[in-house]
C-alpha cells in the first residue's frame, strides 16, 4: 500500500501532515495584513458636499490605498457645498447619470481616471411589479457609463433590492479601481 505523500505533486510531500485549514486561513490572512500593515498607507478621499455627509457618519467618499481605489456606493444626488443642501434626483435615468458623474468626481479626486475601474457592484431598487424590468435598468446603467465614461471597461454585478439609504434613491454603485503605474 502506498503512503498518503505518493499521491500529493511533486515538491508538497514535505507539507506538515493534518494541519487544520483554520489554522492555515489564519496564518495566511495574518501574512497578508502584516504585509498591508507595512508597505501601504490609506488615504480617505472627500468630496464637497457628499464629503461632509460621510464625514457625519464616520465614513468617506473613497480609500486609497496603495494604487487601489475603494468608493463609496454613489447615488443619484446632486450635492451642494454643504450635507444639508443635496437633491436626489427625480428619474431613474436622471439618477444614473448624477451616479456615474458623481463616481468620476471622486475617481479624480482620488487620483485615478475611469480607465482604472475595474469592478462595479451595482444595487437598483427593484419590486415585485416594476415600472421598468430589471434588465433594462442595467443595460441603462451601462449605456449611461458608455456615453459619460467610455474609457471604463469594468467587471460586475448588478443586485435588486428593496430599499437604499435615502428615501427615493434607485440605484447606488460601489466602485473598485486600480490606477495604472
Amino acid at each position: 500500500m502506498s503512503s498518503p505523500e505518493a499521491h500529493l505533486p511533486r515538491g508538497l510531500n514535505s507539507c506538515p501532515k493534518f494541519l487544520p485549514v483554520d489554522l492555515l486561513i489564519d496564518q495566511y490572512i495574518t501574512h497578508r495584513s502584516n504585509i498591508r500593515s507595512r508597505t501601504m498607507n490609506a488615504t480617505n478621499i472627500y468630496v464637497p458636499g457628499s464629503g461632509d455627509f460621510c464625514k457625519a457618519i464616520h465614513a468617506c467618499d473613497a480609500k486609497r490605498v496603495g494604487n487601489h481605489i475603494f468608493i463609496s456606493g454613489q447615488v443619484g444626488v446632486k450635492w451642494g457645498q454643504t450635507m444639508e443642501d443635496f437633491e436626489v434626483l427625480p428619474t431613474y435615468e436622471e439618477q444614473v447619470r448624477q451616479t456615474w458623474l458623481n463616481i468620476k468626481n471622486v475617481l479624480e479626486a482620488a487620483g485615478g481616471a475611469p480607465k482604472d475601474i475595474v469592478q462595479i457592484e451595482q444595487f437598483i431598487v427593484h419590486s415585485e411589479a416594476p415600472d421598468i424590468p430589471f434588465a433594462d435598468k442595467v443595460m441603462k446603467i451601462f449605456e449611461i457609463k458608455r456615453e459619460l465614461l467610455p474609457d471604463a471597461i469594468p467587471t460586475g454585478s448588478a443586485m435588486g433590492v428593496t430599499h437604499l439609504a435615502l428615501p427615493g434613491l434607485m440605484l447606488e454603485i460601489q466602485v473598485e479601481a486600480v490606477v495604472s503605474a
